[in-house]
């Protein structure tokens, strides 16, 4: 017989390549993941921008609250002297008159007279 009809017979086998389908796969996970970051990152910031505005708004409450309370022990302690427009800073500095200021207090004092005195009224208004 003849050699060659022995032989084993040859098969040629087509090899996908593997690493052109990894890297697809990995540029599209990479994506989706950029993506999610992305969105998470301005969820946050969006929570810290909130924050702040909260934060101003109590701190302007806060102190708008403090000035109030301050002209109110003013106005007991010396009824003629509170009555009018003071100008205050973010701190709670009394600026002179005119000036420009953060908040003003504005104090108007009202007489009722009564049998047994004089009844004041001080209506505090701060903007």
């Amino acid at each position: 017989m003849h050699p060659s009809l022995f032989a084993a017979p040859s098969f040629t086998v087509r090899k996908r390549s593997a690493s052109n389908t990894t890297g697809r796969a990995f540029v599209v996970e990479a994506l989706v993941l950029v993506a999610f970051l992305t969105a998470a990152i301005a969820i946050v910031l969006q929570v810290f921008a909130s924050a702040g505005v909260i934060s101003r708004d109590a701190h302007t409450l806060s102190m708008s609250e403090h000035l109030a309370v301050n002209a109110a022990e003013r106005f007991g302690t010396n009824l003629d002297e509170e009555a009018g427009l003071r100008h205050s800073t973010s701190n709670g500095e009394v600026l002179p008159s005119g000036s420009t200021a953060t908040f003003s207090v504005d104090t108007v004092v009202t007489q009722e007279p009564t049998d047994a005195g004089t009844l004041y009224h001080a209506d505090i208004t701060v903007t």
